[in-house]
């Protein structure tokens, strides 16, 4: 994955090269790296509030679990704090040395952090929640209790029933949970059920800076290496050829080692000759005339290939011949030995004596015939 290429490539030979090679693969395994870390980082979303699930929640059950303590506190003689004194009374002991004046005391406390939480009515939390100028408070958890609200008037009052009857209209109409939905909501309850859940964080360039500083860092340092290789080769070889007489580069660098051979002394000597011309008409004319003369040289050596396979096909082939000839005299002198009468017939081996080898097999096989 980090040296796949669409096209096939050459290993780096040089040193400045596989050293940014090496670079450029520490820069990608660093980078992979960060990014999972920051990814799994910035994917978890974390509440910047207490999320209490409503009255019996354990951080107001066991406030003194947590450090520091969790405080959470009521209005003072309110219909909450008569509630609760009844009905958790473990808990309003706890919470009775945070109690609260008023509401705005309430609110200003919760923005100072000198409390944690506010129990209270929920239609004035909300109020307050949706009302608030910074949308810096919010209502957690379930309601404990329902109950409803009442207008007081004089004993008797003619106005007791219409109110009544408006209030039930208003009621079945929905007019009311309208009302509500309008002067309690706010502006703050928009928002948040707009942006909803708090949303994780997006990962810049800023989180991976060390890797791309590691990567500045090594294409600097192989610039370096590329410079001080440059003058080895130019300058620094020749130097340390002559004092290297056993050798002993091999063992630091292997690269270095070969950079002092034979090879490398035929490579010099093109360089000479390519550095080196001749200056006047005569060293070019002799240096012509011996490329001639080399040139002629390697035609003869050429010509002298070519007859040296022509004589050894043809001694094959006569070693070849004398074979057969041999096989054919041990062949006929089987032959003799079982007395076996065979007619015999030479064969004419110029071209005048063809008419008379012809003649002579007609008149053979028509004795044949006769014979027979």
């Amino acid at each position: 994955m980090l040296f796949g290429a669409s096209v096939s490539i050459d290993v780096p030979r040089g040193v400045s090269s596989r050293f940014l090679a090496n670079v450029w693969a520490l820069f990608a395994l660093v980078f992979l790296a960060s990014y999972t870390a920051n990814l799994a980082a910035f994917m978890i979303t974390i509440d910047e509030y207490y999320k209490l699930s409503g009255i019996e929640d354990w951080r107001l059950l066991h406030p003194t679990k947590l450090t520091p303590h969790f405080k959470f506190a009521t209005i003072r003689h309110s219909s909450t704090d008569m509630n609760l004194k009844l009905t958790y009374p473990r808990m309003h002991k706890y919470m009775s040395k945070y109690s609260q004046l008023d509401v705005d005391t309430a609110e200003r406390n919760l923005k100072n952090n000198t409390i944690h939480a506010f129990i209270y009515d929920a239609n004035v939390l909300e109020y307050m929640a949706g009302r608030d100028p910074g949308c810096s408070l919010l209502t957690v958890g379930r309601w404990y209790a329902m109950s409803g609200y009442g207008i007081g008037m004089q004993r008797g009052s003619p106005l007791r029933e219409e109110v009544t009857e408006i209030l039930l209209n208003m009621q079945h109409s929905g007019e009311i949970e309208r009302m509500q939905a309008f002067w309690l909501s706010g502006a703050c309850h928009a928002k948040k059920d707009k942006k909803g859940q708090k949303e994780s964080n997006k990962i810049g360039i800023l989180n991976f800076i060390s890797a791309f500083i590691l990567l500045a860092a090594g294409v600097l340092l192989g610039l370096i290496l590329l410079i001080l290789e440059h003058l080895y080769f130019k300058s620094g070889r020749k130097c340390l050829k002559k004092y290297d007489k056993c050798g002993c580069c091999a063992f630091v660098s292997l690269s270095l080692g070969k950079s002092l051979t034979f090879e490398q002394s035929v490579l010099e000597a093109i360089d000479i000759r390519r550095k080196h011309k001749c200056k006047d008409l005569i060293c070019e004319m002799n240096i012509w005339q011996t490329r001639h003369q080399l040139d002629m040289a390697l035609l003869k050596i050429k010509h002298i290939q070519r007859e040296l396979s022509y004589v050894t096909s043809k001694n094959e082939t006569m070693n070849t011949l004398a074979d057969d000839e041999e096989a054919d005299e041990r062949y006929e002198s089987e032959m003799d030995s079982q007395s076996i009468p065979m007619l015999q017939l030479n064969v004419p081996e110029h071209e005048t004596d063809i008419c008379l080898y012809s003649i002579m097999s007609l008149i053979v096989y028509h004795v044949a015939l006769v014979v027979c």
